[in-house]
């Protein structure tokens, strides 16, 4: 899979030199950070646990959509451009296979804020019946 990427974004072929530091960088986070919170999610909407799989789904959305802009970013802002400018790799490849994780995680983050305002409404609500 990284070989066919590669085609569309030579960070991939660098191999954890120049350009591809913090590409690399990136994706150990991915790996070791957002990959468990989301397993924690999965595992606190099985259980039924609103609070902690809110939580837990806001923060793997942001770092996700942090993560994706920190990769575009990077690419936008490289003297040298990483990725090819023709239509089917830049569009399919750069654009395509990454737009996704932007906005996947968006709509995620957006239904978790939702929620747990509206959850914190419920508990005003209550907290002020109970203390008239």
């Amino acid at each position: 899979m990284w070989k066919e990427y590669a085609k569309s974004d030579s960070r991939y072929m660098q191999g954890g030199t120049g350009n591809f530091a913090p590409v690399l960088a990136q994706e150990a986070s991915t790996v070791f950070v957002v990959g468990p919170l989301c397993w924690l999610t999965v595992y606190a909407m099985w259980t039924r646990r609103s609070a902690v799989r809110e939580l837990s789904q806001l923060a793997a959305s942001v770092m996700h959509m942090q993560s994706v802009l920190l990769y575009f970013g990077a690419e936008l802002l490289a003297r040298e451009p990483s990725c090819r400018p023709e239509p089917q790799y830049f569009y399919m490849y750069f654009v395509g296979a990454n737009l996704p994780w932007l906005v996947v995680p968006l709509v995620l983050a957006t239904s978790s804020v939702t929620r747990m305002r509206a959850q914190m409404a419920i508990a005003r609500a209550a907290e002020k019946t109970h203390t008239l």
